[in-house]
C-alpha cells in the first residue's frame, strides 16, 4: 500500500507538477520561470531518487536475498514436482488406486505455480520500478541544473545526489545505460562549475577504458574532466596533475614503505590521468595549456621540497635555510620551467596554490592576463624556509608572494598523504555552505521543535575555520 501510494504521489503530484513547470516555461518564458521550473524538477528528482535508494536498500537487503533463495527453492520444488505430477498421471490412467494421490499432487503443483508466478511478478516489479525511478530521477536532476541560475540556493545537495546515482550505477550491467546516457546527453549543457565542487570525487575515479565504446563511463567522465579543467582551470589542473603524480612516492606514504605502497596502486589511474592531460594540451585553450606548464613547474618544485630530507641540517638549523644551498628552487615557474631568466610580466602564472579563486559561474578568470577575481597570482617566494619545530617528517614552512602584495605562509609536507585531508575540509566547506543558508532556508519545523537560540547561524556567523590543501602527489602536499 505505501508503494502503491508513493507512486500516485509521484505520478499525480511531482511529474505533472514538473511537467506543468516545464511547459510554462518552454511556451511563455519569464524571469521567473526558470527558477520554478528548475525548482519542481528537483522535487521531482529528489522524490524519484528516494523511492529508487528504497527499492535499492530492499533488494540489497538479508530479508530480501532470503527471499531470493526461497524463491529458488520453490521453483526447484515446482521442477520436482511436476515431474512426480507426470509419472502419477500415467498410474493413474492404469489404475484408479493412484488417483487420490495424484489429485492431491496436482493441487500442491498448482500452489507452487501460483507462488512462483506471484514471485516472478514482484521480481519483474521491483527491477522495473528501479530503473523506472532510477531514469526520471537522473532525467529531472539534470533538466533541473540545466534550469538552475547561479542564485539558486541549496544546489550542492542535488549535484552530489546526481552524481552519487551515477557512480553507483555507473558498472552495474542493469542499470549503467540508464545512467551513462542520460550524464553524457546532458553534461554537455549542465554548467560545469556546478561540478566544481566535487572535483577530488570525479577526478578519483578516473581510470583506463575498459573498451572503446565512446558511450562508456571512462570516456564520458573523460570528457566531464576534460570541459571542468578547460573552464575552470584553476580548481581542475592542479589535482589533475596531482593524479599524474601517482608514483612520486619519495622513500614511502603514511609509514608504508615506497615499493610497498606503489606494489597495491596499479599505474592504470596514472595513465590516465597522463593522457587526460595530454587531451587538454591538444584542445584546451591556449591560456589554459601554458597554465599547465606553469602548474607543473611549480608542484613539481613543491615535491622536490617535500621530500627533501633535513635529517644532516635539522638538528643545527631549523630557520632561515637557504633554498639555493639545498639546490631547491620554488621560483622555477617563474621562467617557464628554465631556472634564471625571470618572467616579469607574470603571464599565464599560477595562483597562489592553497588559495584558488572563487568559482565564477561564467568560467571568466582573465586568460591568465590578469588576477583572477577574488584571488592572487604567484610573484616569487622568500629565499629561505624553515622547519616546524616538530613532526615525524618536519614540513618546511615557506612564504609565497602574491601579485598584490599579500605573502601567503605555506606548510609543505612530504611522505604524508593529505588527500584525505583535502576531503575534509571539503566536508567542513559544505557545513559552512549549509549554515551560511540556514536562515535564508528557513528550517520553521527544526526552530519549533529545538528553539530558535539553537539556530540563527549565518546571524551568529558560525562556521568551522578551514585550510587551504593541495594535494601534490600521494606523498606531499
Amino acid at each position: 500500500q505505501n508503494v502503491d501510494s508513493a507512486k500516485v504521489i509521484l505520478s499525480s503530484f511531482f511529474q505533472k507538477a514538473a511537467e506543468l513547470a516545464l511547459d510554462i516555461h518552454n511556451k511563455t518564458p519569464s524571469d521567473s520561470s526558470p527558477a520554478q521550473a528548475s525548482a519542481a524538477c528537483f522535487k521531482l528528482g529528489e522524490f524519484a531518487a528516494n523511492l529508487y535508494s528504497s527499492l535499492d536498500a530492499r533488494t540489497t537487503s538479508d530479508t530480501w536475498k532470503r527471499r531470493n533463495i526461497a524463491v529458488a527453492e520453490r521453483r526447484r520444488e515446482l521442477e520436482v514436482c511436476s515431474g512426480e505430477v507426470k509419472k502419477l498421471e500415467k498410474k493413474a490412467r492404469r489404475s484408479s488406486d493412484n488417483m487420490d494421490a495424484f489429485n492431491e499432487l496436482w493441487i500442491h503443483r498448482e500452489t507452487l505455480k501460483r507462488e512462483v508466478t506471484m514471485d516472478e511478478r514482484e521480481t519483474r516489479s521491483v527491477e522495473t520500478s528501479i530503473k523506472s525511478y532510477l531514469f526520471m530521477a537522473m532525467k529531472s536532476y539534470c533538466s533541473a541544473l540545466k534550469l538552475s541560475t547561479p542564485t539558486t540556493t541549496d544546489v550542492s545537495k542535488h549535484v552530489f545526489r546526481l552524481v552519487s546515482l551515477w557512480f553507483k550505477n555507473c558498472d552495474k550491467q542493469e542499470t549503467k545505460a540508464i545512467v551513462n546516457e542520460e550524464i553524457d546527453l546532458n553534461s554537455s549543457t549542465i554548467p560545469s562549475y556546478r561540478f566544481v565542487p566535487l572535483i577530488y570525487q570525479l577526478f578519483s575515479r578516473i581510470d583506463s577504458p575498459v573498451d572503446d565504446d565512446e558511450n562508456s563511463f571512462q570516456r564520458i567522465l573523460r570528457r566531464l574532466v576534460l570541459k571542468i579543467c578547460a573552464e575552470h582551470p584553476y580548481h581542475g589542473i592542479v589535482q589533475l596533475i596531482a593524479l599524474s603524480n601517482g608514483k612520486r612516492v619519495g622513500s614511502g606514504v603514511s609509514g608504508r614503505h615506497a615499493t610497498a605502497y606503489l606494489d597495491n596502486v596499479g599505474d592504470a589511474k596514472v595513465e590516465a590521468a597522463k593522457c587526460v592531460l595530454q587531451d587538454l594540451r591538444k584542445h584546451g585553450p591556449d591560456y589554459v595549456v601554458a597554465l599547465m606548464g606553469s602548474y607543473e613547474c611549480l608542484m613539481d618544485a613543491y615535491i622536490d621540497l617535500a621530500l627533501y630530507s633535513t635529517t644532516k641540517i635539522q638538528d643545527k638549523q631549523t630557520e632561515g635555510i637557504s633554498f639555493s644551498k639545498c639546490k631547491l628552487d620554488l621560483d622555477v615557474c617563474m621562467s617557464g620551467g628554465r631556472r634564471g631568466n625571470r618572467n616579469t610580466s607574470i603571464t599565464n602564472m599560477p595562483v597562489i596554490i592553497t588559495q584558488p579563486p572563487p568559482v565564477r559561474p561564467d568560467a571568466k578568470y582573465g586568460d591568465g592576463k590578469e588576477d583572477p577575481l577574488g584571488a592572487e597570482r604567484v610573484v616569487g617566494f622568500n629565499s629561505t624556509f624553515d622547519l616546524t619545530p616538530s613532526g615525524i617528517h618536519r614540513p618546511k614552512i615557506v612564504k609565497c608572494h602574491g601579485s598584490k602584495g599579500t605573502i601567503f605562509k605555506q606548510l609543505v609536507k612530504g611522505e604524508d598523504d593529505l588527500r584525505q585531508d583535502a576531503i575534509m575540509q571539503q566536508v567542513f566547506g559544505t557545513v559552512n555552505d549549509l549554515l551560511r543558508q540556514e536562515d535564508s532556508n528557513g528550517n520553521d519545523f527544526t526552530r519549533k521543535s529545538m528553539g530558535v537560540s539553537m539556530f540563527a547561524s549565518s546571524s551568529r556567523r558560525l562556521k568551522l575555520i578551514t585550510y587551504g590543501i593541495a594535494p601534490l602527489s600521494p606523498a606531499s602536499g
